[in-house]
């Protein structure tokens, strides 16, 4: 059950996924939440080189004039256990899809927060962790993320 209401909520939101590609070598994919959630719970993926810290995600929370609409608190549930995640405020470039409103967004660095996972010198596997979001509006979600080191 808990399981058909995760797959709602997932379909019921709109996410805008966002790419940079840093001159450290990188590549960050981040989503953007733009509907409703309330304590929804989220899995996800993710490979990252042995070695090298890969970016989990980027949050923003813009108007659709660039403004920031609110700051967003992103905390480490559980840590994970072969490497570390640090989370970043910051200015990063956002990936808006054609047609939304803050499309014009992308044509400079906004107001955000990103997580980044490290992995231990040598570490190669599986490992996982959890993050919270909250948003000032009262949305929340946590998701579990599954890393293979590679």
């Amino acid at each position: 059950m808990r399981a058909a209401i995760s797959l709602l909520f997932a379909a019921s939101l709109m996410l805008a996924g966002c790419v940079e590609r840093r001159a450290d070598g990188i590549v960050a994919r981040s989503d953007v939440l733009a509907g409703p959630a309330a304590d929804a719970h989220f899995v996800r993926d993710f490979a990252v080189a042995a070695g090298q810290p890969g970016i989990i995600n980027t949050w923003f929370m813009l108007n659709p004039d660039c403004s920031v609409e609110g700051q967003i608190t992103v905390r480490v549930q559980e840590a994970p256990t072969h490497g570390t995640v640090t989370i970043e405020p910051g200015a990063y470039y956002p990936n808006y899809a054609v047609g939304s409103q803050r499309r014009t967004c992308n044509l400079r660095p906004q107001h955000g927060v990103r997580a980044i996972y490290h992995p231990a010198p040598g570490a190669l596997g599986k490992d996982r962790f959890s993050i919270l979001v909250v948003t000032p509006l009262g949305r929340s979600w946590t998701t579990d993320i599954h890393v293979v080191i590679r």
